[in-house]
């Protein structure tokens, strides 16, 4: 992967996560309406990323403790198996 690979990879997963908002998602979006490689990256990132998801809750995964002190309880609330 070249340099410029992985730097698209980075950012496309971290939209994905919503990491990236504002001002640089809607620079993000324009380029993957712009460059259909990109947008096709951007739908393989997101396929692995739901895969993922869905294989390894962040509930089983990662104790209660830490997923709290991550901020990341809304996480596992979506990603949590419903009984």
């Amino acid at each position: 992967m070249s340099q410029d690979q992985a730097s698209n990879h980075d950012e496309i997963a971290a939209l994905i996560d919503g990491e990236v908002t504002g001002a640089a998602a809607a620079v993000l979006a324009q380029r993957l309406a712009a460059e259909p490689q990109l947008a096709a990256r951007a739908r393989r990132i997101r396929a692995l990323d739901d895969l993922v998801r869905q294989a390894v809750p962040v509930a089983d995964a990662v104790p209660a403790d830490l997923v709290a002190r991550l901020g990341l309880a809304d996480v596992t609330a979506a990603t949590a198996p419903s009984a």
